[in-house]
């Protein structure tokens, strides 16, 4: 697992993307372009010459502004898998959707069979 200032840095660089740029970013954050750049990439502070860090305040500011879960920051080693997974899982699902739609009774039997077939195999592992 990656330190926490790693965690929010790669958390930022998710943000960015959704908000279309670190321009956008750091508006949306109510701070500057420069301080959002060096926050995220962890530039080199000028008297120390270690990376910056992220005080909690200033991530839990992020977070709030993003509407993001507090803490969401300190985990983004997870959170881009999952956040890459999850949309996978949509754009499958909307396959299936297309798929019923257009599939005749039988098909639709089959798709409905596997289901109860799964549901009922991960309850008896008791996993409901």
């Amino acid at each position: 697992m990656a330190d926490i200032d790693e965690a929010r840095r790669k958390a930022m660089s998710l943000l960015e993307r959704e908000a279309g740029g670190p321009v956008a970013a750091a508006k949306r954050a109510g701070m500057g372009y420069a301080q959002w750049v060096n926050l995220r990439s962890g530039a080199a502070d000028s008297r120390t010459g270690k990376p910056r860090g992220m005080r909690k305040q200033t991530a839990r500011k992020i977070e709030s502004a993003f509407g993001r879960d507090e803490g969401w920051l300190d985990y983004a080693d997870l959170v881009e898998d999952l956040d890459v997974g999850l949309h996978k899982s949509d754009v499958e699902f909307e396959l299936v959707k297309e798929a019923w739609a257009v599939a005749g009774p039988n098909s639709r039997i089959q798709v409905l069979t596997w289901a109860r077939a799964t549901l009922a195999a991960y309850r008896d592992k008791g996993r409901s």
